[in-house]
């Protein structure tokens, strides 16, 4: 599942939250995942990560918040010509 955002900067936050819980020194891993760029551009989508949500908090209901996802990416990428 993928993150799917118009803002490229709050996927790279969500990528720095997750370094930073996970204590990646850098000397191994240094990211969670790649930002993805919509080959038509505006949108972006990061790999979710199960333990952190993008949005996190919850809504009067007491549910969690919910952040717009794609199960593939597929479209991100340009169609492949034949």
């Amino acid at each position: 599942m993928y993150y799917v955002t118009e803002t490229k900067e709050e996927l790279e936050d969500y990528n720095e939250r997750i370094v930073e819980a996970q204590g990646y020194d850098g000397s191994t891993t240094v990211r969670w995942a790649d930002v993805i760029e919509h080959h038509e551009g505006g949108s972006f989508a990061i790999l979710a990560h199960t333990g952190y949500p993008l949005i996190e908090g919850v809504d009067d209901d007491g549910e969690p918040l919910d952040a717009p996802t794609v199960d593939s990416i597929a479209d991100f990428y340009p169609p492949i010509e034949e």
